[in-house]
């Protein structure tokens, strides 16, 4: 059912909200000019719509819950009438993706906040990405996806390279090259699909597909392909991924916490929109076994990183492919639940390495020995117990899902040899933690060593109320993070959320937390644990920085995009 006016106009305030704000931050960086006052009166504004923009989305978000979990939606076209209308549809699923993006935009600024020295650019920057992100999951027609997704990466170029250095410059092109040329492969895919159904709505074309009969026409699989190449860049999944760990690494700290925690979610949820236009069985049996490697892959190159972001980065594309794996496999909703543990505790541990990080002046694992305080510790801890599987926290519940939506066999053997890799390469932040350290000092490699102008890079050294105030803040924009790590594997969350995900379908297996269940989680545990110690050793350290820099690159990302797109295309023409 639909419904008509109130939550229509909470849909709007959920995107256009952000996006109406970041004009504060534009304004005070275009017309005050630098100075004590007129800079302090401009980092004002821009906090005051910072503010507006995140909280915003969250009020229209729980006033919309009791429609969407009752089983309905807002659906609304703006501009043209149909076929070319611009349609949006708050339902389920993207309530669910919405409200991920809502929590991670949330901690990612109060942090940045907290840290200081981020000039107006940056903000006004990221409440656009934080809008486009809204976008891309809200939008109902395929026209509108593209154009999201193109403001979103548009905006991922300038916050990746936000700090101006080498490092991350060169993450920010390799982005521009692949996300560039993951376009046309797009914009291809958009053509075939129009031209057979002669409408950009996702629903009216999918409605198109199944008229044409069982089996669509070859080019129609073959534009599937081609759009599942673009979409899989945004997800990050193989051979799509070696854009993301040298981006994830190399930006601010709010920025990987974004990336890592919403955009890739972001484009996990596009997909399952973009996949209902039609069933290319070829093409799903592709991804099933993409997601899987990938999610192989992903653990096996983070336990060989040393620097400690870069490890989180490569994490991340195991974790995409464990989604891919469970939608390729029919269970959107497992894909969707495992996204939502995935970002919480991967943003967590973004937010949470990179204070201990700045406290040592070093990402490297050797050197952040001990680095964190008491609240990046408590971060770290969750994020880590959470990505690792361990019971009742919402990564345990969401790989138990995928597990079982794998069905065993080969695969499920591979997705268990993922998991077990997976864990061990956060096993290896573990040395970081520092309980009874002070609190390490502000954000000032994150922020400071940026070099934009106007930016505010304080005393790390300094204390008193600007100190509680930063830790104060900090912990506010870790608590809804870590919260999510933790009631997320609760029955009644994953059931909430389930129904959310996937509407009317047959509801999953709810894993139970219990002695058994946890006698179950040791082996698993104690060989990533194992794992773990043995990769720190001076031995298999030698063997591992031989793959420590593989896989990444503009040149490789290229290579792999073009190697990936032609596969997908053949996938759909069989």
């Amino acid at each position: 059912m639909s419904v008509p006016g109130p939550e229509v106009t909470s849909v709007l305030i959920v995107f256009l909200v952000p996006l109406a704000a970041s004009l504060g931050p534009l304004v005070s960086k275009s017309f005050l000019p630098s100075g004590s006052e007129t800079g302090r009166a401009s980092r004002l504004i821009s906090a005051a719509c910072l503010l507006l923009g995140l909280l915003a989305p969250a009020a229209a978000l729980v006033r919309l819950y009791p429609v969407v979990a009752a089983g309905g939606s807002a659906d609304f076209s703006l501009g043209l009438p149909s076929p070319l209308a611009i349609r949006y549809l708050m339902d389920g699923p993207a309530w669910l993706a919405c409200a991920l993006i809502t929590i991670v935009s949330l901690s990612a600024g109060l942090y940045g906040l907290a840290a200081g020295g981020y000039s107006p650019t940056f903000w006004f920057f990221f409440l656009v990405a934080q809008s486009s992100l809204y976008a891309c999951v809200l939008t109902a027609d395929l026209f509108n996806l593209f154009v999201s997704l193109e403001l979103l990466a548009l905006c991922s170029y300038v916050l990746i390279a936000y700090k101006r250095t080498p490092a991350s410059l060169w993450a920010s092109y390799s982005y521009l090259v692949t996300s560039t040329v993951a376009v046309v492969f797009y914009l291809l895919g958009l053509y075939f699909v129009y031209g057979y159904t002669g409408t950009l709505s996702i629903a009216e074309a999918a409605a198109s597909v199944r008229a044409l009969g069982q089996v669509p026409p070859r080019d129609l699989r073959a534009a599937m392909g081609f759009l599942s190449v673009a979409l899989g860049v945004r997800s990050a999944y193989a051979p799509f991924h070696a854009w993301l760990p040298e981006a994830h690494a190399s930006a601010p700290h709010p920025v990987s916490a974004l990336l890592s925690g919403a955009t890739l979610a972001a484009g996990y949820f596009a997909l399952g929109r973009v996949g209902s236009l039609a069933d290319v069985p070829a093409l799903r049996e592709g991804l099933v076994l993409a997601g899987a490697l990938t999610a192989l892959a992903g653990g096996f190159f983070a336990i060989a990183q040393t620097d400690a972001k870069r490890l989180l980065a490569w994490s991340s594309v195991g974790h995409a492919g464990l989604c891919l794996a469970a939608f390729a496999s029919g269970s959107f909703s497992t894909g969707a639940l495992h996204a939502l543990a995935h970002g919480s505790a991967k943003a967590l541990l973004f937010l949470s390495v990179g204070r201990a990080a700045d406290a040592s002046e070093s990402r490297d694992l050797g050197r952040l020995r001990g680095k964190a305080g008491l609240g990046p510790s408590l971060g770290i801890l969750i994020g880590i117990a959470s990505l690792a599987g361990l019971p009742p926290l919402a990564g345990w519940a969401t790989k138990s899902l995928a597990g079982y939506s794998s069905g065993g066999g080969t695969m499920g053997g591979i997705l268990s040899a993922a998991s077990i890799l997976s864990a061990a390469a956060v096993f290896r932040l573990l040395p970081v933690l520092g309980i009874f350290r002070s609190p390490p000092g502000r954000d000032a490699i994150d922020a400071g060593s940026a070099g934009e102008p106007g930016s505010n890079t304080r005393d790390s050294a300094a204390g008193g109320p600007g100190r509680i105030r930063e830790a104060a803040v900090f912990f506010l924009g870790m608590f809804p993070l870590a919260v999510l790590c933790a009631a997320g594997g609760l029955p009644g969350f994953l059931i909430a959320a389930s129904d959310l995900a996937s509407p009317g379908a047959p509801p999953l297996v709810i894993p139970v937390f219990g002695p058994p269940v946890l006698l179950k989680a040791l082996p698993t545990l104690g060989s990533a644990a194992a794992l773990a110690a043995a990769a720190g050793t001076r031995p298999f350290r030698s063997i591992l920085r031989v793959w420590e820099r593989k896989g990444t690159g503009a040149d490789t990302a290229l290579r792999l995009l073009l190697a990936g797109a032609a596969a997908s295309a053949l996938l759909g023409l069989l």
